[in-house]
Formats: structure tokens, C-alpha cells, sequence
């Protein structure tokens, strides 16, 4: 018999909902010709994501769920560890589903089959119709061990799916089918309604189904048959012994039928009805009426037989057989479990005894049981253990009784008095949590009143009352609650499209609170107008009522118990969409569990409560449960009395001032607060009858002080049952954290009820005892009240973490509130939980599609605080569940206080960093506000965006930064002082989220914290942050700060650049640089060489800002310089047309120009280097008044270019000068050049008419004129002959005198305005310094074009007089030569006229007075050749001549 007691809770756990896509789960169709059902047939009536039965297989840990009412098979993996890090293919999936045309059987325990012979996994399903489909997938590297994972490979082209479908006159033989037994891969029993059995036999790849009958008997088909029949098969099992396999029948008749599996004969019959006392009718369902269709389906979904083999050898029985009989009419209990002992020779059966249901499942259907070995732990003697799982009028428990006595696989002695609690039936419940959650519940904490009545239109508080208990961890399924909201959203639809049914919702339950109650709208009261509050909060929870009512019925279905499976020896009962899972108490639980039954507990002896060693000694164990008895009573008395407003009851009044006291720093002693608590609540609340009971019930302890001790010790012992090691490969999986979750939050709840009864009795112990601190049993007492508040404390904020959900993590992801981080930030506790920062994206499932954002539990367990698996442990689950609170270190023996300790400060912590900002701020109000706390508060703020709170947080937490509590989550501090290194990581936290002004604030305080000056990032930090707030001049303060050279000099490169692009060049010219002159203009110098001077900004416009701010104009023209000999040089890095360029460049030259005008005439030049690409010659040598030695111009030396003002100015103007041809000239740029050749230049000026800007640019590039003169002069002679001013082409010849600033404003004729421009063109371009060239290139144009005298030209006076008074002899050659005979003849006669008079030359001196005489003669010969000699006046004017000539001669004789 067993000798160790280990009670038992039963916790539940939601299987993952249906993912969505993209992340939907792998499906598979099976290959037939059968056509596949409709969305309408799968999901009715059960919701598709619920099973209808399930097979589990522990060598592959994977489970199978017949889902989508029957046409869908879900595998997925199933385990509670899994390990770390196992080789898969990437190509196949964990989880797959497969899709079936017709509804399948329900699943017996072989469907699934490892078959290491074949490397092949088999799974076997029957469906409805009959139709046996055998598949297979390769097993590839998967090896069976604790936690591997199998995969599916879904690609290949290998045949995977075959199908059988069983004959229907085999079906009819055997009067239909129902239960299903999978023997082995090529093996199928079906069971008949004849009792009989159907092998379905897959031989040589040729499958056979043959009907095996009870007897001989004559049987119609089923005409006359059905299911009802007595005969029918209810459930199956087998047994493998060393001979041959053994399969074992149960008809509804009570008959058990042995069949052998090599020959399908019948091998025996036993009356398993006749064989026990309590059993007259044997049937599952536990209805009277029920339809017989309706009871074989649910006879098929549970197993009724269960084999036990012999564990030793040696026994004569080779095993046992527990078969279950149900009593539906009794009154007494659900059904017996009958025992045969099976011979091991002669295969004889032997009835060995019974067991009776307990009086609890009355009334119950029993949904499945199994046998429980020993457990493996060392010294822990629990015996073979029977666990029943029943269906109490639709609430589940499970039960187990020991069944050593009826097995007795080993010396059993039956003891003289054995303890109830060892020998009798133990129930294992789920928490009732929603049982009394009625409407009347609701109406009891929300009033008709508004919660503000200042706001009589905002009503928040019932939305958040039905979510908070909607969301309360663990209590319904998010498929439930997601279920409920769409129907409720398609009755919605139904009558109008509602708007809030279309917005996207971060999470389920901010749309839940959104759209529940959406159309109830405020009315107004027909007499006052007033608005109806009470009927709008009337509607509204009606509302919510209903939602809450049909997520209740949706929870109901979900927990339908379809199956049951052994995990890492841990029993699960496997629902529709959850589990449930027995886990055994720890001792505070058992001390809840017994407060008001204490003779139970105390008949075990010390050795039975080996797992609870706290109270193995019975004194202790009384005393400890007289006070939480007493504390009972204190608590449900206060839970009754309503207070005086009637808005809450008195104990939920007590705690609420209890906790506003503890999250603040106490400034009272612990027995003021003590008496102010009872004078407020208790006093008044209790009776003096209440008081009489509590005190009866605290006389039953002898030693009070003891008791509230033991239960102090209880409460504070977390210690786990771990007597192994660790498994280092393993870890939890999401199954094993889902049901740990569940767990710790039940040990939670428990706790805090004990601690709240804890500290109801030293309250009511210390005042009714009127005991003080003087004397020796009140300090005592006083001591233990102030550890049981502390203790109460640290249970109150573990509740109130329990309570909450992660939804915010996906909020969090969903919204893109999540900060930037940067790798290697120095978080220790970061780096130590995995690299997991604030922020972070990171997955909100935990393993196999496990939800965490149901529960924070949950979700620091999957990412912050996973828990080690452990050999040998009593109970995984409550091992990791206690390693997990143990871990947290919030509970300790030595609190005394509510001050935040270490423990509390991480959990704070971890929540933070597991992105749930809004849950830490939350939390660190629960505590006084410590150094730690304010951090962690601060860095919540800091996340939520409240950067002004979160500086103020952070500056409170930097005066005590050496605290314990810090040093743990803080960087380590490595060779500085912790304050520096604590505001050196505030630094970089608001870096991180670019607050820029608080990364200047703390930067600073870093700075001046320490006296070092190797801080080079916080300066950097600091520097960057200044120029991003554009505040240069502290910038350049932190600059001048650096002592480090080559840190000044990056941060001046860095200040440079943003103060550029930020167009404050005025500023940075205003700044000093002292000591620094020089590297900023090296610094502007090479960004201007290697920037685009097109691109903003500018370097060369700053650079030349930065010397004329300065005063030094000649190097401002030097840039203006070179920044337009680059953009003539290097055009292609630009993708500015060329045409801006040309602009850009003639504004550079033209402030080059400004600057140098502005310097000594002796200093306007520049050296630039030559091109590169010249000839190596000597250089040329300029004439400047500067010496410059020979040595500097020698070969063996870089070619210098000196650059001039006049130089300057004249690539000025030509680019000014092609930038005017760009409007008529399209192509002037198609080059790639801005500057051409000057003569080509001034050639395309004077080709369009420039002759303006084709004279000033000849004169600047120093080119010769003459093309322009002769152009102009030709334009005059051809406008000379034009009779009109209109026409097109007469049109453009004369634009120029009207732009030109001669003759612009001057009123005439176009030839005498062209002829005017032409004369003073040559009167200002045409001098001794050109050998007045051009006046004779305009001499022989006009003697040229005008050869032809009938076109009427006259030659320009002023021309003629010009050129009469230079040089007469030449200029009427010219008209002789040209055939200007008539005026040759005038101009020679003027000529002759202009010479002195031979009578005033002095005497005998005739030969001082030069006279032309042989041009004279050509001029007359030339009238008499020419066509002029037929002229009568140029032969008169010839006669003239000839007499002018002759009286010339005749007076210089008369001289001589």
C-alpha cells in the first residue's frame, strides 16, 4: 500500500488557436477521387477548431485531433519539455492538418504507429463510411528521446495515403460498426453491433476485412440489427504476450470477449455484469433515454478497458484487466471498476475485486481513466494509482484511489486503521472560477450609478469590468473569446454596418471593448431631459452579459474531456481545446484545502507527508491549520458585510486601505497601522458573536505564536521537490509553460488567501489581546505582524501580476512604439535573458503556437525566466512552477518591511524589458519609491513617451546608485565610478530613443561626475547631441572641452557639416575657433574639393564667407576662383544642366572679381597649379612686382598658373558672354564645356548680332577685332541699301542698335545709327596700340561692298576725315585701287588744299614741302582709264586736277 500522501489540483491550459495566415498551418489533402465537403458541412455543429477525439503517441510525442467535425486530422507536437537544439528539415513542418472527404471514426490509441523497421511513421483512421486510410511519412533523422520533435515531410512525390474501403456486406454481417482498434501498421479491428469483430488486414499491399462472429448462430443483416443491440462492441483493448496477442472486447451486454488476433476465433467470454454486485445495466453515456446512435458515439470515445502488465516476472499472472462498468441508476456513485487477474499458463480469468466510484460522480459520466504506475522518485511510495476523469452535469474533476490492494503485484499487508486520505477516493477540481459570476455578481460591482457623476456620458468602468474578468489569465481561450466576438459582430452586421466593426484593432480585447455595446446609445428622460443613465448602464451590461454568457457556454465546449495521454509521466486529460492536468499541492495549498477540515490532515503520519515537510509534525500541522481556519472565518465574515456607502464589502475596504499604506513608506509603526485598521474596519464590522467564534476557534491552539509562525514559514517557503539534476539539453516546451503558467498563478491565488488570513489573525490576535510592544509575547506578536505585512505585500503585487495579460507586447510590436536599439548597449540583464531589450520585436508565441500574450506568467516564462527541467522531481509541473517564484526572489524569511528589495526591483525589470512598459510602471506603484524603482519606473516612462517623468524618475534613482537593487540590472561598472557609469547608461537609454535634450542633461552630469577626461563617448554623445537641437554653441563648448586632439578635430568636421547643412553659416563664422583657424579652413578647403558645388550645401560659398567675415578678400577670390575653374574643369559629377553651371560660374568669377578689386594692386593674383595635363616647359614668367626666385620656376618644379584681376575678369566675360549666346544658340553647351575658344567665342557673337558683348569680350580675352569691325561694317553697308525698316531679316539686323547703350536713345535712321555705332567703336577700340587696323579693315570693307556706285554709298565723313588727317596718301590709294575714281579725285583735291601754300613756304626751300605727285598722276590717269572716263563731271573734276597741280608746280618753282 502506499505510504506517502500527494494531494492534487487540477489546472488548466489552452491548446493555440488556429493560426492566421501568413503563419497558417501546413495542409494535405488526401488523394482520392471523393469530393471534398463545403465550409458549411465542416463547421457545424462543433466550432471547427474543436476536437472530437484525439490519440496521442509518446515515442513521437505527437498528437492527433480529429477536428473540423470530423473531416480534418490535426498532427501536432505534444510534450511538455522539448530539447534545446535538435537537426531538422527545413522542409518539413512540426504541426501539419489533412483534409478527409468524409467524417472520420473517433481515434483509438494506435492510430499513430513508429515503425523503426520500415523508417516510416503510420497513421491509420477509419472514417464514417467505412473507408480505412493508411499513411505514412518518412521518419528521416528522427530519433525517439525524452522531448524530440518529429517532422513531417510534406514534399517528395513519394505515395503516402492508401485507402481501403471495407465491404458493405462485411459491414452488414457484422450489423454496422463502431469502435475502431489499430493492432498495427497493416492491422484494423473494427467492432461489430453483433459483437462480433471485422479484421481489416493489409497483406502483399492488398488489403482484406473478414467478419468474425460471436457464435454460429444464424444472423439476419441489419435489416433488424442496429446499433442499439446489446451485442454491440463499446470499446477494445489488447494484450501482447510472449505466445501471442490477446484482444479483448466489451459489448454493451457486459460481455468481455476474448478474441485471438492470429486466428480472429473467439478464445473466451466472461460476464463482467454478473460478476460484480453494484452493476445491473452496463452503458456509457449515463442517460436513461438516450437514443442508441447518440451512445455508441459516445461509447467510442471512450476506452473502457484497460491492461495492466504483471511487472514481475515470476508472477503467475501474466496481467491484470480494469474494465468499467457504469450504475446509472444508483444513487450512490457513477459505476464500478471491475479487476480480473489473467492466468499466465491457462489464460484463465480471476475476479479479484471492485472499485467503486465515489458518491461525488452521482449523476456523472465518466469520460476516461487510466492506470498510474508507482512513481520513479526515491523514497516517494504512492502506489498503482486508478484516475478517473468525470462529466459532473458539465463540470469536470478527476479522481484517483489507490489499487495496490486489488493488483497486489507485490506483498500487500492490509493495515488495521488505514488514513482516509491514503485509501479512499481524492478529487482533483478545477478552481471555480466563473461558477458564481451571475448576472446578480455583475450587479453587485456595477451600479446603475455613474462611477463619476460630474460625467454623466462616460461610463468606462463596465467595459473594463467584463474585460478585466473576460482576459483574466487562463480563464477562457482566446479562440473562445475571439468566437464570441464574431458572432456578436455578425448579429451586428445584420441590421447596419457599424463602423467600429471595420477598424483594425491592436489586440482582442481593445476590440472587444470597442465593439460591445456599440449601439446603445444615451437617451434623455421624457420630463427632465435629463440624460438616462440608468437605462443606457441598464443596456450596456446586458450587453456585455450576453457575451459573458456565451463565452461561458463556448468555455463549456472547449473543456469537453475527448482524450487522455501520459506526458513525462505527468497525467493530461485532453479536451476539445485545452488540457487539463493534475498537479499536486504544495503545503500552503494543502493548508488551504483542509483550514476547515483538520482531522483529516492530522490522522497522516509524519512519514506520509514526506512531500510536505513543514508540517510532517502533527503539532505544527494542528497549529498552523487553527489559524488559517480562524483567518477563514475573519475573511468570509468581512466578505458579507457590505460597507457604509454600499459600494464594496468590508474585507475588499480593509485590504484597499491596507495596500495604499504598504505602497508608500510607512511612517508608523506597524501595531498603529495595526490599531487604525481595526478601528476603521474591524471594530465596527465585527460582532461581538464573531468575535466570540474567532476566538473559540484560535482556543483549539495551544500555542498561537507558533501557528502564525508555521504559517509565516509556509508562506515564505518556495523551495522546489528537485532531489536530480538538471537536464541542460531540455526545456520546457509551450505546452509545459502553458500548464505551469496555470500553475503559478493557482499557487498564487492560494497564497494570497492564506496571507490575507495571516494577517486578519495578528490583527485581531494583537488588539484583542491588547498586547504591546513592552512586554516580551507583544513584540513577538508585533515582529510576526510585521513580517506578515511584508509578506502580504509581496503576495499582493505576485497577485496583481498574476492578474495581468501581455497584450501590450503585441500592441507594442503592432503600433511601432518600440525604440531603436543598438547592439552591445551593456545591459547586463539584458545580455543575461538573451539578448531581450525594451522594444525588441520579438515573437508573442511561445513553442508549438503557444499564446503568451494571455498572461505576463506566461510570457516571462517563454522569454525571460525559462525554468530548468528536473530529474527526479514528484511533480514537473510543480517543480517549475515553484523554480519559477523561487527564482523571482520576492519572497525571503527575513522581510520585515515593504520597502523594494533586489527581487522586487528585477521582476519590475523583467516585465519591462519583456516589453510590457505600462505593467512595470504599474508594478513599481505597488512599492515605495526606491532608487531601483525609480528606475525601472523611469524606463517605463521612458518607453510610454513620458520623457519629462522618466528624467525626473532617473534623477531620483542616481542618488543612491550603489544600492543592491541597482548594481543588479544596472552595467557593471568598469573602472569608474558607478554614478558616472549609471549616467553614462541613462545617456545612452535616451540616445537610444533620441531625446536629444535629455542626452545633453545627462551627459553633462556624466562629465562633471568624474574628473577624468577619457569619457570620449559621453562627449561624443553629448557633442551629437547638441548639433542634433542645433545648439552649435554649446557644441562647440563641449569641443573646446575634449583635451584629446584628434577628438577636437573630428568633433570640429562634424560641427561643420551640420552647421553647413543647416544654412547657419553666419553662426559659425561668429564662433572663435581659437587655435583651430587653420583646420577649419583645411576642413572647408577639402570638403569644398570633394563635394558637389551644386549640391547644398555650398563648401566654397562658406568657405568664402569665412574669409571675407575675416577680412581676407584675396583668399575669398582665390575659392570664388577655383570653385569657377572646377566647374568648368569638372562639370560631369553635376546633374545640373550646364547652362546653371555657366551661371553659377559667372557668379563666382564675378565675386572673385569683387574681392580682388578690393586688394592692393600688387597682391590681386593668385598661383594656382597648372593642368596636369600641360606640356612640361619651362615656365613663363609673368611680370608682377612680387620676387619670385628661379629656383621656384625651375623644370625640376610643379608648374605654377599665376591668375591676374585681369585674367579673371577675362574668363569672366567669356562666360558671360556664351551664357547671352545660350539663349539663341541651343546647342552652346553641347561641348560638355562651359568655356570655348575666345575667337571662336567672339566669332559666334558677331555671327548673332552681339556686337556689343563681341567687342568688350574681344578686348578682355584680348582677341583681334578686325572679323568684328568688318562684320559691323559690312551690317552698315547692307543696311545702307535696305529701303525699309520691316521684314523679318532687316528685323534682326538692327535688334543690336536698339539693346546697345550708343545708339539706344538716339532717334534716326538704321544706316546712320549703324554707322554712329561704328564710330565710336572704333574710336574706342582703335588706336596706336593697334596700329588703327581696324579702321583699315572698315576701309577696304566699305571699298569692297561698294564697288558698284550706282547703289548710292556714300563713304562716313567722319571716316573720310579720320583717315584724311592719319595717313591722306594711303587712304586715296585705296580709292584708286577700289575704282572710287571721282572721289580719289576730291580726296585729292582736298589733299592738295590741305598742304601749305607755295607762297608760304620759305625761300629757296621748295623741297621742305612734300606733294605726292605720282599718286596724284595715277588718281588723273585712273579718270582717264577708268569707266569714268565717260563721265563729264569726273573728267571735269580730273581738269581741276590736273590745274591744281599745275599751279602747284607752277608756285614751287617760282620758291626753288
Amino acid at each position: 500500500m502506499p505510504s506517502t500522501y500527494v494531494s492534487h489540483q487540477l489546472v488548466a491550459a489552452h491548446l493555440p488557436p488556429p493560426p492566421s495566415l501568413p503563419l497558417s498551418i501546413p495542409e494535405l489533402r488526401i488523394t482520392t477521387r471523393r469530393s471534398f465537403p463545403g465550409r458549411e458541412e465542416t463547421d457545424q455543429p462543433l466550432h471547427p477548431a474543436h476536437a472530437l477525439s484525439t490519440s496521442y503517441n509518446p515515442d513521437l510525442n505527437v498528437l492527433a485531433r480529429v477536428i473540423h467535425n470530423g473531416h480534418r486530422l490535426e498532427l501536432r507536437p505534444f510534450d511538455i519539455v522539448k530539447l534545446k537544439s535538435q537537426v531538422r528539415d527545413e522542409s518539413g513542418t512540426d504541426t501539419l492538418q489533412i483534409l478527409f472527404p468524409e467524417p472520420l471514426r473517433a481515434l483509438s490509441e494506435g492510430t499513430i504507429i513508429l515503425s523503426n523497421a520500415d523508417r516510416k511513421v503510420y497513421i491509420i483512421v477509419v472514417s464514417e463510411s467505412n473507408t480505412v486510410y493508411r499513411l505514412s511519412f518518412p521518419l528521416g533523422r528522427f530519433k525517439s528521446e525524452r522531448g524530440a520533435r518529429f517532422i513531417f515531410m510534406t514534399t517528395g512525390g513519394v505515395e503516402w495515403c492508401e485507402e481501403f474501403d471495407v465491404p458493405e456486406d462485411v459491414i452488414s454481417q457484422a450489423g454496422g460498426v463502431c469502435p475502431v482498434a489499430i493492432v498495427d501498421s497493416e492491422t484494423v479491428v473494427l467492432g461489430g453491433a453483433d459483437g462480433g469483430i471485422i479484421r481489416v488486414i493489409r497483406s502483399l499491399n492488398t488489403w482484406t476485412a473478414t467478419h468474425h462472429r460471436v457464435s454460429s448462430r444464424f444472423r439476419l443483416p441489419s435489416l433488424f440489427s442496429s446499433a442499439s443491440s446489446d451485442d454491440q462492441v463499446l470499446s477494445f483493448a489488447q494484450y501482447d504476450g510472449e505466445v501471442e496477442s490477446t484482444f479483448y472486447a466489451l459489448s454493451r451486454d457486459g460481455k468481455l470477449r476474448v478474441w485471438s488476433l492470429d486466428t480472429g476465433a473467439l478464445v473466451k467470454t466472461i460476464d463482467v455484469q454478473s460478476a460484480i454486485s453494484t452493476s445491473k445495466q452496463v452503458i456509457l453515456a449515463g442517460q436513461t433515454g438516450a437514443s442508441t446512435s447518440q451512445i455508441i458515439q459516445d461509447a467510442s470515445e471512450v476506452n473502457l478497458i484497460r491492461i495492466i502488465e504483471t511487472p514481475n516476472a515470476s508472477s503467475p499472472y501474466s496481467h491484470v484487466i480494469v474494465v468499467f462498468v457504469g450504475s446509472p441508476g444508483s444513487s450512490t456513485s457513477a459505476g464500478t471498476f471491475a479487476v480480473y487477474r489473467v492466468s499466465r499458463s491457462s489464460n484463465d480469468f480471476f475476479i479479484v475485486g471492485e472499485r467503486i466510484s465515489s458518491h461525488n460522480t452521482t449523476g456523472g459520466t465518466l469520460r476516461n481513466f487510466d492506470i498510474v504506475p508507482p512513481s520513479a522518485v526515491k523514497d516517494l511510495d504512492t502506489g498503482w494509482t486508478l484516475w478517473t476523469t468525470w462529466d459532473i452535469k458539465g463540470s469536470i474533476i478527476c479522481e484517483s484511489i489507490t489499487m495496490d490492494d486489488l493488483f497486489q503485484f507485490t506483498t500487500y499487508a492490509e493495515p488495521s486503521d488505514p488514513p482516509y486520505l491514503l485509501y479512499e477516493w481524492q478529487t482533483a477540481s478545477p478552481h471555480p472560477d466563473t461558477d458564481n459570476m451571475d448576472a446578480a455578481y455583475f450587479d453587485n460591482i456595477l451600479s446603475l450609478d455613474p462611477p463619476d457623476p460630474t460625467l454623466p456620458l462616460e461610463h468606462p468602468d463596465i467595459p473594463e469590468t467584463f474585460i478585466r474578468h473576460l482576459f483574466y489569465p487562463g480563464r477562457f481561450s482566446s479562440l473562445s473569446l475571439s468566437t464570441a466576438l464574431e458572432e456578436y459582430c455578425a448579429r451586428l452586421s445584420e441590421y447596419q454596418d457599424w463602423p467600429q466593426l471595420n477598424n483594425s484593432y491592436s489586440c482582442l480585447s481593445r476590440k472587444m471593448a470597442a465593439i460591445v455595446g456599440c449601439t446603445i446609445a444615451m437617451d434623455t428622460h421624457p420630463q427632465t431631459g435629463a440624460p438616462a443613465v440608468d437605462i443606457f448602464r441598464r443596456d450596456t451590461k446586458l450587453e456585455w452579459l450576453g457575451v459573458w454568457s456565451r463565452v461561458r457556454e463556448l468555455d463549456k465546449h472547449a473543456r469537453w474531456p475527448v482524450g487522455n495521454a501520459v506526458v513525462d509521466d505527468q497525467q493530461i486529460v485532453i479536451c476539445r481545446e485545452s488540457v487539463l492536468v493534475p498537479i499536486s499541492m504544495d503545503t500552503a495549498e494543502l493548508i488551504a484545502k483542509f483550514a476547515s477540515d483538520d482531522e483529516v490532515l492530522s490522522e497522516l503520519s509524519e512519514s506520509a507527508l514526506a512531500v510536505y515537510p513543514l508540517i510532517d509534525a502533527s503539532t505544527s500541522r494542528t497549529h498552523t491549520l487553527v489559524v488559517a481556519a480562524a483567518g477563514e472565518q475573519l475573511l468570509s465574515t468581512l466578505a458579507d458585510l457590505p460597507t457604509e456607502d454600499g459600494l464594496s464589502n468590508c474585507l475588499d475596504a480593509f485590504f484597499a486601505q491596507l495596500d495604499l499604506i504598504l505602497s508608500s513608506s510607512l511612517q508608523s509603526p506597524v501595531e498603529q497601522i495595526a490599531d487604525d485598521l481595526w478601528d476603521e474596519f474591524l471594530d465596527a464590522c465585527l460582532t461581538e458573536e464573531e468575535r466570540t467564534n474567532t476566538r473559540r476557534v484560535l482556543s483549539e491552539c495551544d500555542d498561537l505564536e507558533q501557528g502564525l509562525v508555521s504559517l509565516l514559514d509556509i508562506l515564505t517557503d518556495l523551495s522546489a521537490s528537485a532531489i536530480g539534476s538538471s537536464q541542460d539539453n531540455l526545456a520546457f516546451a509551450g505546452l509545459g509553460n502553458s500548464i505551469i503558467t496555470s500553475t503559478i498563478i493557482s499557487v498564487i491565488d492560494v497564497r494570497y488567501t492564506l496571507v490575507r488570513y495571516l494577517v486578519l489573525v495578528a490583527i485581531f490576535h494583537l488588539v484583542e489581546s491588547d498586547l504591546t510592544p513592552d512586554t516580551q509575547e507583544g513584540e513577538s506578536i508585533i515582529a510576526i505582524l510585521a513580517r506578515s505585512l511584508a509578506l502580504y505585500h509581496r503576495y499582493r503585487a505576485l497577485s496583481w501580476l498574476s492578474e495581468q495579460t501581455a497584450e501590450e507586447a503585441r500592441q507594442y510590436a503592432r503600433d511601432g512604439l518600440q525604440a531603436k536599439r543598438k547592439p552591445n548597449s551593456g545591459d547586463m540583464l539584458t545580455d543575461g535573458f538573451g539578448g531581450l531589450q525594451v522594444g525588441d520585436e520579438r515573437s508573442t508565441t511561445d513553442t508549438d503556437g503557444f499564446e503568451v500574450d494571455y498572461s505576463v506568467i506566461h510570457s516571462l516564462l517563454a522569454h525571460q525566466k525559462p525554468q530548468t527541467v528536473q530529474d527526479e522531481v514528484v511533480d514537473l509541473i510543480a517543480d517549475g512552477a515553484s523554480s519559477f517564484l523561487s527564482s523571482l526572489h520576492v519572497i525571503s524569511p527575513d522581510m520585515t518591511d515593504n520597502e523594494s528589495r533586489p527581487g522586487d526591483v528585477k521582476l519590475g525589470y523583467l516585465i519591462l524589458i519583456d516589453n510590457q512598459p505600462t505593467a512595470a510602471r504599474a508594478f513599481t506603484d505597488l512599492y515605495p519609491l526606491s532608487a531601483g524603482m525609480a528606475y525601472v519606473k523611469g524606463r517605463a516612462c521612458l518607453e510610454l513617451g513620458d520623457s519629462q517623468e522618466a528624467s525626473r524618475l532617473l534623477r531620483l534613482a542616481s542618488v543612491d546608485v550603489d544600492t543592491e537593487a541597482l548594481a543588479n540590472i544596472l552595467p557593471p561598472a568598469e573602472n569608474e565610478d558607478r554614478l558616472t557609469s549609471f549616467y553614462r547608461h541613462v545617456t545612452s537609454l535616451f540616445e537610444e530613443h533620441g531625446l536629444d535634450d535629455f542626452v545633453v542633461t545627462f551627459g553633462e552630469m556624466a562629465l562633471n561626475s568624474t574628473g577624468e577626461d577619457d569619457l570620449k563617448d559621453i562627449r561624443t554623445k553629448v557633442f551629437l547631441a547638441n548639433l542634433s537641437l542645433k545648439a552649435y554653441e554649446d557644441a562647440y563648448v563641449v569641443l573646446n572641452g575634449a583635451s584629446n586632439m584628434d577628438l577636437r578635430k573630428d568633433f570640429l568636421g562634424q560641427l561643420i557639416s551640420h552647421m553647413c547643412e543647416a544654412n547657419e553659416i553666419g553662426r559659425l563664422n561668429a564662433l572663435g575657433f581659437v587655435g583651430l583657424q587653420q583646420e577649419v579652413e583645411k576642413l572647408i578647403r577639402f570638403k569644398a574639393r570633394h563635394s558637389d558645388p551644386v549640391r547644398y550645401p555650398n563648401y566654397y560659398k562658406v568657405l568664402y564667407s569665412w574669409h571675407v567675415s575675416r577680412g581676407d578678400y584675396r583668399s575669398a577670390g582665390e575659392i570664388m576662383y577655383l570653385q569657377a575653374r572646377r566647374l568648368d574643369t569638372d562639370p560631369g559629377k553635376s546633374s545640373s544642366p550646364l547652362s546653371d553651371l555657366a551661371v553659377m560660374q559667372a557668379r563666382s568669377y564675378l565675386a572673385s572679381i569683387n574681392c580682388m578689386s578690393m586688394v592692393d594692386k600688387t597682391q590681386a593674383w593668385i598661383a594656382i597649379p597648372a593642368p596636369r595635363t600641360a606640356p612640361k616647359r619651362e615656365a613663363k614668367r609673368r611680370r608682377v612686382t612680387s620676387y619670385i626666385p628661379e629656383s621656384a620656376m625651375g623644370k625640376d618644379k610643379h608648374r605654377m598658373e599665376l591668375i591676374t584681376l585681369a585674367d579673371i575678369k577675362a574668363e569672366y566675360s567669356a562666360v558671360l558672354a556664351k551664357l547671352h549666346l545660350a539663349n539663341i544658340v541651343d546647342d552652346i553647351f553641347a561641348d560638355g564645356h562651359i568655356t570655348i575658344g575666345p575667337s571662336e567665342l567672339v566669332g559666334l557673337l558677331v555671327q548673332h548680332a552681339m556686337f556689343d558683348l563681341a567687342l568688350s569680350s574681344a578686348a578682355s580675352l584680348e582677341v583681334d577685332m578686325t572679323d568684328v569691325f568688318v562684320a559691323l561694317a559690312s551690317r552698315c553697308v547692307q543696311l545702307s541699301r535696305s529701303s525699309t525698316l520691316s521684314g523679318g531679316v532687316e528685323a534682326r539686323s538692327i535688334a543690336f542698335l536698339f539693346s546697345s547703350p550708343i545708339t539706344s536713345r538716339l532717334r534716326g535712321p538704321a544706316p546712320a545709327l549703324a554707322l554712329r555705332y561704328l564710330q565710336v567703336a572704333l574710336t574706342r577700340y582703335d588706336s596706336t596700340k593697334s596700329q588703327w587696323k581696324y579702321r583699315e579693315a572698315v576701309a577696304e570693307t566699305f571699298f569692297e561692298m561698294n564697288l558698284d556706285k550706282r547703289n548710292g554709298w556714300q563713304m562716313p565723313v567722319w571716316l573720310v576725315d579720320w583717315e584724311m588727317n592719319r595717313n591722306a596718301e594711303g587712304w586715296i590709294g585705296k580709292a584708286v585701287k577700289w575704282g572710287w575714281i571721282e572721289e580719289a579725285i576730291d580726296w585729292s583735291m582736298q589733299h592738295l588744299a590741305s598742304m601749305d601754300a607755295p607762297e608760304l613756304l620759305p625761300g629757296k626751300r621748295a623741297g621742305v614741302a612734300y606733294t605726292p605727285f605720282n599718286l596724284f598722276d595715277r588718281v588723273i590717269a585712273a579718270a582717264s582709264e577708268s569707266s569714268g572716263k565717260d563721265d563729264a563731271r569726273v573728267q571735269e573734276k580730273s581738269q581741276r586736277l590736273r590745274a591744281a597741280l599745275k599751279s602747284r608746280v607752277a608756285g614751287l618753282k617760282k620758291v626753288k
